[in-house]
């Protein structure tokens, strides 16, 4: 394991405490924050590229940039909402912030991943070292997931797609 891997884990880690700690008062504003963390993933992943040619500085600080600048709004913003809606479900509080403390710290994780892919480069060594790391694999392609849910198919134990024909089928 390399440093990326240690950093990732600890950043993980570190996230899902603390998230599953602040989620004791109503798990509403963890679940508020982990919406709003993907939704933030999303924009600076799909906007960096021309952010930084727009405003002429590098992919790595626009990615990192909007990242962070989307996550600090919406993080005040899933304050101010959960002051207003106090969301709370009583003694699974905690559970719900755990789980939704994963989403965000895989999240942090997945995107700290991807700033060390593209500030040293998609097709370097330090990347290729970064993209062929077992952390890696995990956070940013869902691995152990994919596996566990392909498995689960193929013994006809998982639950089946919902297809367009299946819906219409349905609604017959």
């Amino acid at each position: 394991m390399k440093w990326f891997d240690f950093t990732v884990l600890g950043i993980v880690l570190v996230i899902i405490i603390v998230q599953t700690i602040r989620g004791g008062k109503g798990m509403g504003l963890i679940l508020l924050e982990a919406i709003g963390l993907l939704g933030c993933a999303k924009l600076a992943t799909s906007v960096y590229e021309s952010a930084s040619r727009a405003i002429a500085i590098s992919p790595q600080l626009a990615f990192a940039g909007i990242f962070v600048l989307s996550a600090i709004i919406w993080l005040i913003i899933a304050s101010i909402l959960h002051n207003y809606t106090q969301w709370s479900w009583g003694g699974f509080d905690f559970f719900f912030s755990f789980i939704f403390g994963v989403v965000c710290a895989w999240t942090v994780g997945h995107m700290f991943l991807r700033f060390l892919i593209i500030l040293y480069g998609p097709n370097s060594v330090p990347a290729s070292s970064i993209m062929e790391s077992p952390v890696t694999k995990e956070i940013l392609y869902f691995k152990t997931f994919t596996a566990l849910f392909n498995l689960l198919n193929r013994a006809r134990l998982a639950p089946e797609p919902i297809t367009p024909e299946k819906v219409l089928e349905r609604g017959q």
